[in-house]
C-alpha cells in the first residue's frame, strides 16, 4: 500500500513504525530544544534592534517536525 507523503513533515515520515517510535520522538524533541537553545545565543548584527536566530530555528523545526512534534518541542523548550 502506498501512502501519500506530499505536504507531510520530514521527521514523522522518516520515523519507523516500531515500538520504539516514542523514544525516537523524545530524542527529536530533545535535539530540537538544543537547537533552540543554541540559536537563542547566536546574535545577528541588525540595526536598531539586535536579533537572534531563534525565529529561524522555530520555523525550521516546524517545517521538519510537523505540527505535533514542533509544538511539543517548543513547549519543552519553554518548560526547560
Amino acid at each position: 500500500m502506498q501512502t501519500n507523503t506530499a505536504g507531510a513533515a520530514l521527521a514523522p515520515t522518516l520515523l519507523s513504525n516500531r515500538a520504539d517510535r516514542a523514544l525516537q520522538e523524545l530524542a527529536l524533541v530533545l535535539a530540537g530544544t538544543l537547537v533552540l537553545y543554541i540559536s537563542a545565543k547566536v546574535f545577528v548584527p541588525f540595526f536598531p534592534v539586535p536579533m537572534t536566530l531563534q525565529t529561524l530555528a522555530v520555523m525550521a523545526i516546524a517545517a521538519a517536525y510537523g505540527q505535533r512534534l514542533g509544538t511539543l518541542t517548543v513547549l519543552a523548550y519553554l518548560a526547560e
